[in-house]
């Protein structure tokens, strides 16, 4: 628990700057407490997908393979053929888009992108 508390704060440091609360579109980020709103609605998100979600913020338009969230994010060599990347965009996707904003964009044959 520990190691993931580290980097999650690595992760908030590096993708948010020196900012304490990050805006994007309808949705804010504080990243001292890790509240997630969308149109002012809570999200409850876990130590990773609110991670993946910081990797995001860091880099709009940046588009991410799987083994580039997985090695950001786990700090472990990537296994190819691993759907736990899928499994947290998903979740992740279903909890950002109940305002109906398709907020991770799936670039077919590379990855993933925030838009």
């Amino acid at each position: 628990m520990a190691r993931i508390q580290i980097q999650l704060r690595h992760a908030a440091k590096s993708s948010a700057g020196q900012m304490k609360e990050v805006h994007y579109k309808n949705m804010r980020v504080n990243v001292d407490t890790r509240e997630v709103e969308v149109n002012g609605q809570s999200v409850h998100l876990t130590g990773r997908e609110y991670a993946i979600l910081l990797l995001f913020l860091g880099n709009p338009q940046k588009v991410f393979s799987r083994a580039n969230i997985y090695e950001s994010v786990w700090n472990e060599p990537f296994f190819d053929n691993d759907k736990t990347i899928n499994m947290h965009i998903s979740n992740l996707r279903n909890k950002l888009n109940a305002d109906g904003t398709n907020y991770i964009k799936t670039v077919w044959g590379i990855g993933f992108k925030f838009d």
